[in-house]
């Protein structure tokens, strides 16, 4: 395949911008060397030259649309995943980044639980912080650090979030793990005998029963 020039970069950039009706505005088309594959990125005034803001209604339906018309038509292809990315040729803080989608994916299959997935990532120079809901117990996130920087999960990779990595340990989830201490252990308050009619005008109302499991929460923000 024919080498993606700047000028053929510069050339797909602004069909692109076409294509997405970003027109009549100022914008910087800049190519950047730190991956393996080509690629720009493009910042534009989304206020126009006429002083009217440049719609982004439905943008990410039709930025798919768009790039695939393109790959269509000028022959390209899209990337194949992480792994294809040569790491060597990346810069800071994508090294860093690939370098803990690289370890996490290695390791996880070879830990039982997050015990030894956090041991094995130590021994890379990786740590995992949890991300608590309030003053709770409960895991709402993850990140992993490595050196100076850190991630979300979800940063990394969409399969990095808690609580699909919580799954890969079935059983020793720290979600079931928790679930099963709940049940097993929640407090009940036993019903409050209520006073004899003949002895009291009033009646008081029952106590009912109590659980310290926590509600249910939405779907982990990572």
């Amino acid at each position: 395949a024919p080498k993606l020039t700047d000028e053929k970069m510069v050339q797909l950039a602004q069909e692109y911008m076409r294509e997405m009706k970003i027109t009549d505005t100022q914008y910087i088309i800049v190519r950047h060397q730190d991956r393996e594959h080509p690629h720009v990125h493009i910042v534009f005034n989304r206020i126009d030259n006429n002083g009217k803001t440049i719609s982004d209604r439905n943008d990410m339906y039709r930025n798919e649309q768009v790039c695939k018309k393109l790959k269509a038509k000028h022959g390209l292809y899209f990337a194949e995943g992480k792994e294809q990315v040569k790491q060597h040729r990346l810069k800071e803080p994508d090294k860093s980044k690939y370098e803990i989608y690289t370890a996490v994916k290695n390791e996880i299959g070879k830990s039982r639980n997050w015990q030894q997935l956090q041991h094995r990532l130590a021994e890379k120079g990786i740590t995992i912080q949890f991300k608590r809901k309030g003053q709770t117990d409960e895991i709402q996130g993850i990140s992993f650090s490595k050196g100076e920087y850190t991630f979300k999960g979800s940063e990394i990779d969409r399969s990095f979030s808690f609580s699909k990595l919580d799954k890969c340990f079935g059983d020793a989830g720290m979600n079931v793990a928790e679930s099963q201490r709940q049940t097993t252990f929640a407090p009940v308050r036993e019903q409050a005998p209520a006073p004899d009619k003949a002895d009291s005008p009033l009646i008081t109302g029952s106590l009912g029963l109590f659980s310290a499991s926590s509600p249910p929460v939405d779907e982990e923000p990572n």
